[in-house]
């Protein structure tokens, strides 16, 4: 019996030995609502004009979808659960709500077969309500075609959440009707955006937009001046910025409270992100005015400050029957339980806010944009006990992957302790929530072309463990259940990292390789080692926004697929391949930037052959294939440490 390519896995599978012939009409039995039909069109090719009887069944084996809620927006409290059964009477699938029936329709396209489909019964229900994703189109603009296909492939994995952080210092996405200058050039109109809703709700996914303050607000600035409490030229490069919003201004309040009604004009979900995330206070300490406000407000330093900020702008949002999302700067023991904190520092960062009463979704262990295996994010359970999340940490400093970063990433541990917050947070005695999780594709090194490679090979493991809770143990076969879509997007990425290499042997190599890890492509050798001084001098970044994003390195894969299916090779393929990759010296008119990592490729691959010939030990051999094992440029040559395990 062929078994169904099922991805994320339901709760519960129980199939038969025997088939149904696939349907090709669709009884509807439900509240009035004709996205299941656009969905059994989209999914399974079931078309109005091509099946008499669509919506009104008929007389041979169809497929039955019923639900009993009337919801008509998807939200966090709603009732996913499907039933999917086959039979030789049909397919049945039943839910309380429509998200569920358009989950059961997506599992039934995964199940068809050349032979039709295998009889049984699914029940299926989500593990956590918040299944997302962030994207960054502030940094890099993401054109509204590019967002739908995000949005299609996302429901094809059960995924429900967009969050499209919209505003930071180098643009501002989001169309204002009432402050016309604030949108950058290329950016959102309102009409795309409600259009855009409505295309998320037709696939059960919520969108909720990020407007982010009172820092990261240089291109609010750069079109309103008076808004600030410093002055700023428009920026493009990356890093944290000074700008920040003047506090103490009532007319800067007036202006937030507008566009949170054009943004709830727009956007349907019940959550509206504040951000709130690495705020520069320098402004404020030198500002008098600010000053004076905290002065006569008694607030006895600038956490209070944005702290009491935070509490204005999250009142104006509740009174538009909205709750607000912060990052976890915005904690502070004077902000309402109401607010829904988004953990990106760890796992302290959660369990800080869990304590203080806040739910949660969690996003430390799912930033994309750090180039990491797919299996290292899927070790994260958003659920896990802090020790369990932190010994996750610190397992990554020893792993022969992450050595050229590990200095960066022993940085992080700062996070662990907020001595501040902590002394509060201690003695709050709160219980909030774990919602979900939600990846993170920061847009500093990734715009429309190379987004796919970003995304597709590690969120499908994100989403099953959200979905189901599948232990990362399990995460070996899941490639051979990737939709199709997941195949599609990344051979056509394929294409154009073929373009560049020019030849069929450097593309092979090439692709024996990966990007660094972590931030040190973001950072550069410079702001890296300042950063771990600290003292970090942003200038001294190699990116900008303005930076092409048309190299090989921005079109390889996070984690080298091919380099990795050297484990499974016999000692005859390997020697083969060996022979194969030792010629890559030999390449013409490939990248200069991609020379230094392909000879490295080279020398390792003859390593191994010397070795297998007998020339060298296999002590000596490991030893010189682990040596060459660093960057070189923003490469790594991934297969050197394949080739290192097989020499074991």
């Amino acid at each position: 019996m062929v078994s169904p390519q099922l991805l994320p896995r339901p709760a519960r599978v129980e199939l038969r030995d025997s088939w149904l012939v696939m349907p090709t009409v669709i009884r509807v039995r439900g509240p009035q609502d004709s996205r299941v039909l656009r969905a059994a069109q989209r999914l399974l090719g079931l078309a109005p004009e091509s099946a008499p009887g669509f919506a009104v069944g008929a007389a041979e084996p169809c497929v039955n979808v019923s639900w009993t809620s009337a919801d008509t927006v998807p939200h966090l409290d709603a009732d996913e659960s499907y039933q999917l059964q086959i039979d030789a009477s049909g397919v049945w699938i039943q839910a309380v709500s429509i998200w569920g029936a358009l989950h059961g329709l997506t599992t039934l396209s995964q199940m068809v077969t050349a032979d039709g489909l295998p009889t049984g019964v699914i029940d299926d229900a989500p593990r956590h309500p918040w299944r997302g994703l962030m994207l960054d189109p502030a940094r890099r603009f993401l054109p509204v075609p590019v967002l739908q296909g995000v949005i299609d492939g996302m429901a094809r994995l059960k995924l429900n959440v967009l969050h499209l952080h919209l505003t930071d210092d180098q643009g501002f996405r989001f169309q204002s009707l009432h402050f016309p200058r604030l949108a950058s050039e290329a950016h959102y109109s309102q009409t795309e955006l409600v259009e855009l809703v409505a295309f998320a709700a037709d696939r059960g996914v919520r969108l909720i937009p990020e407007l982010d303050m009172p820092g990261h607000v240089t291109s609010w600035l750069t079109a309103y001046p008076e808004w600030g409490a410093g002055t700023v030229q428009p920026s493009r490069r990356f890093g944290v910025h000074p700008a920040c919003l003047n506090p103490a201004d009532e007319t800067v309040h007036a202006v937030i409270d507008t566009l949170l009604g054009e943004l709830c004009s727009v956007f349907a979900d019940d959550y509206v992100h504040i951000g709130g995330d690495e705020v520069h206070s320098r402004w404020w300490g030198d500002h008098a005015g600010v000053q004076a406000y905290m002065q006569a407000r008694g607030l006895i330093d600038v956490a209070a400050l944005q702290a009491d900020f935070n509490r204005r702008v999250i009142a104006r949002i509740e009174a538009r029957g909205r709750k607000a999302v912060g990052w976890d700067e915005v904690l502070h023991p004077d902000l309402p339980a109401g607010l829904l904190v988004q953990s990106w520092r760890g796992a302290t960062a959660r369990d800080r806010a869990l304590r203080q009463g806040h739910d949660c979704v969690v996003s430390s262990g799912y930033y994309l944009d750090l180039f990491y295996p797919g299996a290292v994010h899927a070790r994260y359970d958003p659920v896990a006990p802090e020790a369990e999340l932190l010994a996750q940490e610190d397992a990554l400093l020893a792993d022969a992957r992450f050595a050229h970063v590990a200095a960066g990433m022993r940085w992080t541990h700062a996070w662990r302790s907020v001595p501040s917050i902590d002394a509060h947070t201690d003695r709050a005695g709160g219980s909030g929530r774990v919602l979900g999780g939600e990846a993170c594709l920061w847009g500093e090194l990734v715009d429309a072309t190379c987004l796919p490679g970003r995304l597709w090979t590690r969120l499908p493991g994100l989403a099953e463990l959200w979905w189901s809770g599948v232990s990362p143990d399990r995460f070996g076969d899941q490639r051979e259940r990737w939709p199709p879509f997941i195949h599609a997007a990344l051979a056509a990425q394929r294409l154009r990292l073929s373009a560049l290499m020019r030849d069929a042997l450097a593309l092979e190599g090439i692709e024996l390789c990966e990007p660094v890890k972590w931030y040190a492509r973001l950072l550069g050798e410079v702001a890296l080692n300042a950063r771990l001084q600290g003292s970090e001098m942003p200038q001294a970044r190699p990116y900008t926004a303005d930076t092409p994003l048309d190299r090989a390195v921005d079109f390889l894969l996070p984690e080298s697929i091919t380099a990795q299916a050297v484990r499974d090779m016999s000692a005859d393929a390997l020697a083969v391949a060996c022979r194969r990759w030792a010629g890559l010296t030999d390449c013409e008119n490939v990248p200069a930037d991609t020379l230094p990592v392909l000879q490295a490729v080279a020398y390792g691959a003859r390593v191994v052959l010397e070795c297998l010939a007998g020339e060298r030990s296999r002590e000596e051999s490991r030893a010189l294939l682990l040596e060459r094992h660093h960057p070189h440029g923003e490469y790594m040559p991934a297969v050197l440490l394949e080739l290192a395990d097989r020499l074991r």
